[in-house]
């Protein structure tokens, strides 16, 4: 065999390799939770992918996508016992970077759209909320540690949640135009 041909066989074939083992790699850190070693690919991957992303519909989805994940994640550590503070600060990080893709929202998006996108992820969470109560009320009460977690985990969340609503709030009295119920526009409750 020709030395350039052979050369350039085996070149072809290590970037093969690097690729294929690159994309195996890229998938078991997507399954990775903040407990484990490979989760930092895994941020790693969706940095790259928000870089990628142009339409502000399809960065707003992608960035749910992401929270479905982080949810999936503390679930995932919940149910192994492990301990779930890194977890709860990456949905704690994420559910921020949604209210600021959700609040930057592209021109096109009205504010009516932005809040119902709002709307949708506060539905989520609260849905993961009720899951985890329910799993909890089922986990044995010997288990004090793992109620713990769970316990430690639904407060983060309704936290969020609550906090969320309140930016909801303040979006919709600004898109008032200030104006308090009396409709003057003062914010002291006396009028002018």
């Amino acid at each position: 065999m020709d030395k350039k041909l052979q050369k350039a066989l085996t070149f072809t074939l290590a970037i093969v390799f690097v690729g294929v083992g690159g994309f195996f790699l890229v998938r078991e850190a997507n399954a990775a939770t903040p407990a484990d070693a490979l989760f930092p690919l895994d941020k790693f991957t969706e940095s790259v992918t928000r870089l990628a992303i142009l339409n502000p519909e399809a960065e707003i989805a992608f960035e749910t996508e992401v929270l479905d994940e982080r949810l999936s994640e503390l679930d995932a550590l919940v149910a192994e016992n492990v301990d779930t503070t890194d977890a709860l600060e990456e949905i704690d990080a994420q559910v921020d970077v949604l209210d600021t893709t959700v609040a930057d929202g592209d021109s096109k998006l009205t504010l009516e759209q932005r809040e119902e996108l709002r709307l949708q992820y506060q539905e989520k969470i609260q849905a993961h909320i009720q899951t985890m109560t329910q799993e909890q009320l089922k986990t044995e009460s010997g288990d004090a540690t793992q109620k713990a977690n769970m316990q430690k985990a639904i407060d983060t969340l309704d936290t969020k949640l609550t906090s969320s609503k309140k930016v909801e709030l303040e979006v919709s009295s600004d898109s008032n135009g200030g104006e308090n119920s009396n409709g003057s526009g003062s914010t002291n409750g006396k009028g002018n």
